[in-house]
């Protein structure tokens, strides 16, 4: 279980070329593992992610030990939802979208609320975020997608979260200082150059 970022010069959101992405987790990975695409609509829906496929909303909650998520950006935010147990088990994660021009949202309290009813707020001893690099206020119009996030998160009145304070990675700031980590920023085409794909899995869960 785990979340699988695609960062691109295709953006948006957009369901990546999905043969290309099962050849490249199998060189990484060793195995092709059963992966749920997220591709947003805006409509702030959020589902539970069961099975395999391509999911049309902002937000998925996953318990399947065996299933990965994963989102294609270019310089929008990830987030995902670590949700553990009392036990210091993992009971699975949350995992939403937010484009790099919002200036405000509530998705993070939405889904903490989902998390909750789906797992059960008594089985829960703690909600981790963990934010994937994006665009940084400085670089896009002062929108800063991180502290809305955190606002969001914050307002879901959980108490027991837990939000890094260490920021990501500019996507946008590393073409200015000459590095080419992030695809997105350098608007690389992964798929023509796969040691360029930027693609990482966050908190990766045997089982």
């Amino acid at each position: 279980m785990g979340i699988i970022i695609v960062c691109s010069e295709r953006g948006d959101g957009d369901v990546c070329d999905l043969n290309k992405l099962y050849d490249f987790l199998y060189i990484r990975l060793g195995f092709t593992p059963d992966v749920a695409f997220l591709n947003p609509t805006g409509t702030g829906e959020i589902e539970i992610a069961g099975n395999a496929g391509v999911y049309l909303s902002d937000g998925l909650i996953v318990g399947n030990p065996g299933l990965f998520v994963c989102v294609q950006l270019a310089d929008d935010l990830a987030v995902s939802y670590l949700v553990e147990g009392w036990d210091w088990g993992v009971l699975g994660f949350g995992f939403s979208y937010i484009p790099r021009d919002t200036a405000e949202s509530d998705i993070a309290a939405k889904m903490i609320l989902r998390i909750e009813e789906h797992f059960g707020a008594q089985n829960i001893s703690r909600i981790v975020l963990h934010f994937s690099p994006s665009i940084c206020p400085a670089c896009f119009n002062s929108i800063d997608l991180i502290k809305s996030v955190a606002a969001s998160a914050i307002a879901s009145n959980f108490p027991r979260l837990l939000i890094p304070a260490r920021r990501p990675e500019c996507t946008y700031c590393c073409k200015e200082s000459g590095a080419s980590k992030f695809p997105s920023s350098t608007r690389r085409q992964w798929v023509d150059e796969p040691a360029q794909l930027f693609a990482f899995l966050l908190g990766m869960v045997p089982g």
